[in-house]
């Protein structure tokens, strides 16, 4: 039985032990022994110790007395965790008996290095995520990125070389996709020029946009943009490619120039034979044919250019005859010529030609023969023509051509607008401006020119008038009422009311309305009281009573009063009851501005009954009624 001491015992007496050994070794000793029972041997130069086990490695800790290093049999060194052997050097090999391999200062799942997750080797790297290691046959895990030659079904991230067409081949830097460049618009797309400012070229015949060139370019490119060389020229070879002929600038501009040369439809041949100056008179025997005619100013600074605009079906001629002395012709604005001119004096161009347009209520129909109502939109048809001539708001007339315009109907009623062409944007437009009421401006006409345009607003040309109906929005212009009034290219506008009642009385020696009726009158506009308006009322009535007095009459904005200067007759006198007579009353006259109601009125002695008649049941045989005519 082997003795144990307390630990400070078994410390003393390892001492005295050794300083024994020490003591006993014999001078000039090589070889000697000492053997501590169970514990170890010197021999020599040698510390032998016993193999120890898992549970009581060789070389432990007081304190962790499983925790150390062991050698199972010779040629091995293990050590040991918590009774556990976790690492094993042997003469074949260095075996690791744990899940995780850290570096750095982070161990287990947390860290990064290798583990071994169930019979897998995996791999993390600092950040990363635990990933399978691939068979030892492919190298490298699977969902790594390859490029192989033909597709392997083991690999999740490969690029086959074998799916790609034949060409040249491009890495994005950022995703690593490899793409195959098969002609000379991928590969110059993906391949900037030596500055890095554009793409370089390829082909036998290139596009070029907007190009800044140097150097040479053989074939045939073809630009689609503005070429823009150096001031050396551009330089072209001469027929046989032993010399070159240069096109170089002769002086400084002052801002980008165009050299146009027209040919036509054939080829032209320019022939110089010696130095040729073009800023002065060129003078021909021939007949010289120039698509463009430039003329220097006063100063040398600008050119005027004469050049036709339009498609000619055969040769023209353009003949200005001065006579046997000096002409100036000025011209301070655009002017339209459509026959030969002949002056004595000095013509100018800068005056107003009167629109080709009428305001109307139906669309590309500048004169409407049937009733229109209830309107919404307000439009300026072309009429003879498409041009228009406005005032610039400063020191001319501008004609210009233009399309039909519109405006909606505001949303009012009873209401009176002025419509003007607007040109302030540069482009004619449509404007309506109220007025205060049915016979005042609240904003007057100006004249520019001797031309009506919009006050504090010359470039606006006054067109036409209309007027709201008691619908608001809508506008209307029928045979009842002329609500559309235009200024320019008036044509004759009928008016017409027919009284649909076959008959009715009425025997008071008062004027009224015909009838009661609201309806029996006539309505118009007028925007500048230039016009005169034609108006005639045909009545035809009777009376049970012999020598009963009837008369009918018109009357201006009134239905009580009839309007003076109108022709008028008194009938019914002599004679007998029930006999038909028929009134003729005419008016003539010049409306003020603004809207006007021309109303017809009847009235009869107080006597017997008096039967007025609208068409008495046969229309074809009899109608009253009250029709005109104004200029709008």
């Amino acid at each position: 039985m082997m003795r144990r001491f307390p630990p400070i015992q078994h410390a003393v007496r390892t001492a005295i032990f050794l300083l024994v050994c020490l003591v006993s070794v014999p001078a000039g000793a090589q070889n000697f022994t000492c053997t501590i029972a169970n514990i170890c041997t010197f021999s020599g130069s040698q510390s032998l110790w016993p193999a120890g086990s898992d549970s009581a490695p060789t070389i432990a800790l007081s304190t962790d007395t499983d925790t150390g290093i062991r050698f199972p049999t010779a040629g091995e060194i293990s050590f040991v965790l918590n009774g556990t052997e976790t690492t094993e050097f042997t003469s074949t090999g260095w075996r690791i008996n744990a899940v995780y391999l850290n570096f750095s200062t982070t161990a287990g799942a947390g860290g990064y290095g290798f583990r071994d997750n169930s019979g897998t080797v995996q791999f993390k790297d600092s950040g990363g995520a635990w990933t399978d290691v691939a068979a030892a046959s492919s190298g490298a895990p699977a969902s790594a990125t390859f490029i192989t030659q033909t597709a392997n079904g083991t690999l999740s991230a490969e690029q086959a070389l074998s799916s790609l067409s034949t060409g040249l081949m491009r890495v994005a830097t950022t995703t690593g996709v490899i793409t195959s460049l098969t002609d000379s618009a991928g590969l110059f797309a993906n391949v900037s020029d030596e500055s890095g400012s554009g793409a370089l070229l390829g082909g036998t015949s290139p596009t070029i946009a907007s190009p800044t060139v140097s150097g040479t370019i053989a074939g045939s490119p073809t630009a689609s943009g503005v070429w823009i060389f150096a001031n050396t020229g551009l330089t072209v070879q001469d027929t046989d490619a032993s010399h070159e002929l240069r096109l170089v600038p002769g002086s400084n501009l002052t801002a980008d120039r165009t050299l146009t040369l027209t040919t036509g439809d054939a080829a032209r041949t320019v022939t110089i034979s010696g130095d040729a100056t073009l800023d002065q008179g060129v003078a021909t025997t021939s007949t010289p044919v120039f698509e463009t005619v430039g003329v220097s100013d006063s100063n040398d600074s600008h050119f005027l250019r004469v050049e036709t605009t339009s498609d000619l079906t055969a040769d023209r001629q353009l003949t200005l005859v001065t006579g046997d002395a000096a002409r100036t012709v000025t011209m301070s604005g655009d002017a339209t010529i459509s026959q030969d001119y002949s002056t004595t004096g000095t013509p100018s161009f800068n005056a107003f030609r009167p629109p080709q347009g009428r305001c109307t209520l139906t669309s590309a129909t500048p004169v409407t023969t049937a009733d229109v109502t209830a309107a919404t939109t307000l439009y300026y048809a072309l009429y003879g023509g498409n041009q228009i001539t406005l005032y610039d708001g400063s020191t001319r007339w501008v004609q210009t051509s233009f399309a039909q315009l519109s405006i909606t109907v505001p949303a009012t009623t009873n209401t009176v607008y002025d419509v003007f062409v607007d040109y302030t944007a540069g482009t004619p437009a449509l404007e309506a401006v109220a007025w205060t009421n049915d016979t005042t401006r609240a904003t007057a006409l100006a004249l520019q020119n001797g031309v009506y345009v919009q006050t504090s607003d010359t470039d606006s040309l006054y067109v036409c008038s209309f007027r709201t109906t008691g619908v608001s929005g809508q506008t209307e212009d029928s045979f009842a009422k002329r609500y559309v009034w235009n200024y320019y290219n008036r044509v004759p506008r009928l008016m017409r009311v027919l009284e649909a009642t076959n008959t009715w009385t009425y025997t008071t020696a008062t004027y009224r309305q015909a009838n009661g009726s609201t309806a029996n009158q006539l309505d118009v506009v007028i925007g500048v009281a230039e016009v005169s308006i034609d108006i005639q009322l045909v009545v035809t009535h009777s009376s049970d009573t012999l020598n009963v007095g009837r008369n009918v009459a018109i009357g201006e904005d009134s239905t009580t009063t009839p309007v003076s200067g109108q022709l008028l007759a008194l009938l019914g006198a002599n004679l007998a009851a029930t006999t038909y007579e028929s009134h003729v009353t005419s008016l003539r006259l010049y409306p003020a501005v603004g809207r006007h109601y021309y109303v017809w009125l009847e009235k009869s002695e107080a006597t017997g009954i008096t039967t007025w008649r609208g068409d008495n049941g046969t229309p074809t045989d009899l109608q009253s009624g009250i029709s005109g005519v104004i200029e709008g």
